[in-house]
């Protein structure tokens, strides 16, 4: 499922607007581009004939560099963003993202 402002609404059940909204901006300057417009997972880096599966990396942008030159020579890399560091990791939070994600991928 594309993902945009229109349809937001589709996924309300997996994630709360205002968290989809802090999770997109905090991934605006991620290198890459998106999965679909306003998908929060991001295609950090492409092998054009990966010999592995693509990696889906939880972290941040600080990172990338490290795992592109570790992981990235035989597969593509995704990103997405964790909840650290800006909103509190409850079960529920926790949970509701996973699905999203989940969606997503």
């Amino acid at each position: 499922m594309a993902i945009s402002k229109a349809t937001n609404q589709g996924l309300a059940e997996y994630l709360p607007a205002k968290l989809y909204r802090a999770l997109l901006a905090l991934t605006c300057a991620w290198p890459g581009e998106r999965v679909s417009p306003n998908s929060l997972l991001i295609k950090v880096h492409e092998v054009n004939t990966p010999n592995k599966l693509p990696l889906i990396w939880c972290g941040g942008p600080n990172e990338l560099d490290s795992i592109i030159s570790i992981f990235g020579k035989e597969r593509t890399i995704y990103g997405l963003r964790g909840t650290y560091n800006f909103v509190e990791p409850t079960d529920e939070i926790i949970c509701k993202r996973s699905k999203y994600y989940a969606h997503e991928i």
